[in-house]
């Protein structure tokens, strides 16, 4: 993670469907860090496509800075993208991971 992956985590942890309160928020977001290594931001420099969602972009970024295999979301703007980005990580969604 990135410190602006992070704050993106958090920004959307307070989205109101989500409805968790600040404990909520609080104790989610510790589990992610227990989970993750805070890294710089990434000097990506391999031909990735552009995310319409510019705030998506650090995650593609990031995912293929660190060689990830995959990067799970359910994002619509990622998951648009699914299969262009080539040889690295793959993007998946939640209940597809499940089944790799």
């Amino acid at each position: 993670m990135t410190t602006e992956t992070l704050d993106e985590l958090r920004r959307v942890l307070a989205y109101p469907e989500f409805r968790l309160d600040a404990a909520a928020q609080a104790g989610l977001l510790a589990r992610y860090r227990a989970l993750s290594r805070l890294t710089d931001t990434p000097a990506c420099n391999l031909n990735l496509p552009r995310c319409s969602d510019p705030d998506d972009q650090m995650f593609l970024e990031l995912a293929a800075a660190v060689a990830a295999d995959f990067l799970v979301s359910k994002d619509k703007a990622l998951l648009k993208l699914k299969g262009r980005i080539g040889p690295g990580f793959r993007i998946v969604t939640p209940g597809e991971v499940g089944a790799l």
